[in-house]
């Protein structure tokens, strides 16, 4: 019997079949033709992360901050504060690297480090005005180049390729759960 993540995991897989389907085709064809999709996703996702990176952390290296650090940054925009373990859990490295990136941040004056007034033992990890401002700007950026980018589809094109990163992106978080356990 599969846990609830799992169960999860194929109720969002389910409910993202059943709702982009006009047809009504058989589960058994579905599941058959998984690793088709598969091979088809491996296939089109180098053009696609070559774009987005063009587009988002990619157009960074003017700023003299390196992938890394951009995605460090980047994390800011999903907590406003970190502690060092929970920012390298996040970044998928181990604490060693996350220090030493979190180091190189400090001394460009992007990050900032802060005794926790609940705990003296953890620092808190924010981001300076400085941080802030950069990580705004290449927000910004994103956005409009994205814009750009949407404009060349249909309206009804854009909704579903929102709904489908959307979904990619939940279904991220739950394989990401998996993974720890």
């Amino acid at each position: 019997m599969p846990n609830s993540l799992e169960a999860k995991l194929f109720g969002v897989r389910l409910i993202c079949l059943i709702s982009h389907s006009k047809l009504n085709l058989k589960l058994i064809f579905l599941m058959d033709n998984t690793v088709d999709r598969a091979h088809r996703m491996v296939e089109t996702f180098p053009f696609l992360m070559k774009m987005f990176h063009r587009i988002g952390p990619g157009a960074v290296a003017e700023a003299a901050v390196t992938l890394p650090q951009f995605h460090a940054l980047a994390a800011f925009l999903v907590r406003p504060e970190w502690n060092l373990s929970d920012l390298a859990d996040f970044l998928h490295v181990k604490p060693p690297a996350a220090s030493e990136l979190v180091e190189r941040l400090v001394k460009a004056d992007m990050i900032q480090r802060q005794t926790n007034p609940d705990d003296r033992r953890q620092t808190i990890l924010t981001l300076t005005a400085p941080g802030n401002e950069f990580l705004e700007q290449r927000k910004a950026n994103m956005v409009s180049s994205y814009s750009r980018m949407l404009k060349l589809l249909p309206v009804e094109d854009q909704v579903c390729f929102e709904n489908a990163i959307r979904e990619l992106s939940r279904i991220a978080i739950l394989f990401d759960e998996m993974e720890k356990r």
